[in-house]
């Protein structure tokens, strides 16, 4: 197994979007066995993004970076893959704690 070289040789980065939906609290009928939402229906989305330095070998996940704004994960994401291709693997690890 190889042990030095550019760093995008060992790593990835990856963005992810993690959305999470949730209706209101729902209205329960009593003479329909399900439950009927609410005549004002709202929804929260509540919407987030994930950085992640991913192993190439091994799949696993080193570091974790949440944004609430895309342009901010976006900005990470890009300083990292930049980081990937100039940097040799020992750099990187030094760079990034792993």
């Amino acid at each position: 197994m190889k042990s030095f070289g550019r760093a995008d040789e060992f790593y990835r980065v990856k963005l992810i979007t993690l959305s999470e939906t949730q209706p209101e609290e729902f209205d329960w009928k009593e003479d329909v066995l399900y439950r009927n939402p609410p005549k004002e229906f709202t929804v929260s989305n509540e919407i987030e993004y994930l950085v992640m330095i991913v192993d190439k070998n091994t799949g696993e996940s080193h570091h974790s970076y949440f944004y609430k704004f895309k342009p901010k994960a976006q900005k990470k994401f890009e300083l990292i893959k930049k980081d990937l291709k100039e940097l040799t693997k020992m750099q990187f690890q030094k760079r990034y704690h792993i």
